[in-house]
């Protein structure tokens, strides 16, 4: 009977010593499980993050791109603006740097006749004199006189320089010219006056200049 006894306690105790056994395998089942979820979070916020991220650095990226572009509009429109101003006043310095030269035919051929040349520092510069017909010579920009067979083709040439002045050059012609009745040495640039009347001799002709500054 003791025997007996004695069996059924050991078993009870064996019994008792497998629960917390069998306890132990519950949590070592459990815990893998939690962290294996716990991980699984991070991972979706982590994902979110760079997902997120990117969606950020997409955004920055075309506003830099629409930056560039507006920027590229800007410098093209001050470049524009910049030059639109540079021609007015460039076309202002025209006008205002410039001549209208008043030749009145005193004697010769056209006596009585009058013509208006035009100098200005940027486009007419120079004006030539001559016998010729060519496009050169047409007024504003030059003036012809055919009907003077003692003028040369290419007689003389007017010029405005950068500083307001005008020279008369004879251009070697074959029966000279004269200012204010002084002979003008070939190729020597000769100062006319801006403000007073000068008399001018070339070929036949004898010619009075006038100038009036364009305003």
């Amino acid at each position: 009977m003791k025997r007996k006894q004695q069996h059924e306690e050991d078993d009870g105790a064996e019994d008792s010593n497998k629960k917390p056994k069998g306890g132990d395998a519950v949590s070592e089942v459990t815990e893998p499980n939690s962290v294996e979820v716990v991980v699984d979070v991070e991972g979706f916020f982590e994902r979110e993050c760079e997902m997120e991220a990117q969606k950020l650095r997409e955004h920055a990226k075309a506003r830099c791109a629409d930056l560039r572009r507006e920027l590229a509009k800007s410098r093209q429109a001050i470049a524009d603006s910049f030059v639109t101003e540079k021609e007015a006043w460039l076309s202002q310095q025209d006008a205002s740097d410039g001549y209208d030269v008043r030749i009145k035919c005193v004697s010769g051929p056209y006596e009585g006749s009058t013509y208006v040349l035009k100098l200005d520092s940027k486009k007419h510069r120079t004006c030539l004199i001559g016998r010729s017909t060519g496009r050169k010579f047409r007024a504003p920009n030059g003036l012809s006189m055919p009907k003077d067979p003692e003028l040369s083709t290419t007689h003389a040439q007017l010029r405005l320089e950068a500083d307001g002045r005008v020279f008369f050059t004879d251009l070697d012609s074959t029966n000279g010219s004269y200012i204010n009745d002084e002979s003008v040495e070939p190729h020597e640039p000769q100062a006319l006056s801006t403000t007073e009347p000068n008399k001018v001799s070339v070929g036949g002709s004898e010619l009075l200049f006038t100038f009036t500054k364009r305003v």
